[in-house]
């Protein structure tokens, strides 16, 4: 016997609720990126470039980087065939598998997945929370205060 269809549906939306908030996460991820090379394709504007604004820029980069690897995995290694560690959206996918392809409903094992993808989101949102909500608007603020542009998607000033 398969799961109480009650129960299936709550483990139903219960994914798709977590689906969104992963595809809101990387479009917030993308949107910074391309903010981020924004800033640096302007930064020839800023007096006394490359110097610590590059390092900073540079390093905000390289956690933004890492954040996006941790949802869908390092693309360079994929397209080579490498292994990558599991990630967050693997995770889903496979509890998500649980109700797209299964008549029986969420296993036990559909149901630990979502349960790693959501710990694993919870400690990247935070990480993510705190780049955006302190760190890359400390920069911005500093970057403008060296003389740069504002650049779409900062604050106002």
């Amino acid at each position: 016997a398969g799961a109480e269809p009650a129960a299936a549906e709550t483990f139903y939306m219960e994914v798709s609720d977590f689906g969104r908030e992963i595809s809101m996460l990387a479009i917030i991820i993308d949107n910074t990126m391309k903010k981020l090379t924004t800033i640096k394709k302007s930064m020839v504007q800023v007096p006394g470039m490359p110097g610590e604004l590059d390092s900073r820029l540079s390093q905000l980069n390289i956690e933004l980087l890492g954040i996006t690897e941790k949802l869908n995995g390092n693309v360079t290694k994929a397209e080579i065939g490498e292994k990558n560690n599991p990630t967050i959206n693997e995770y889903y996918y496979k509890a998500m598998s649980g109700m797209r392809y299964s008549t029986y409903g969420p296993t036990e094992t559909h149901r630990q997945c979502l349960q790693i993808a959501k710990e694993e989101y919870a400690a990247l949102k935070q990480q993510l929370d705190q780049l955006l909500g302190t760190r890359i608007p400390d920069f911005e603020k500093d970057y403008l205060e060296a003389g740069g542009p504002w650049i779409e998607g900062m604050r106002v000033p």
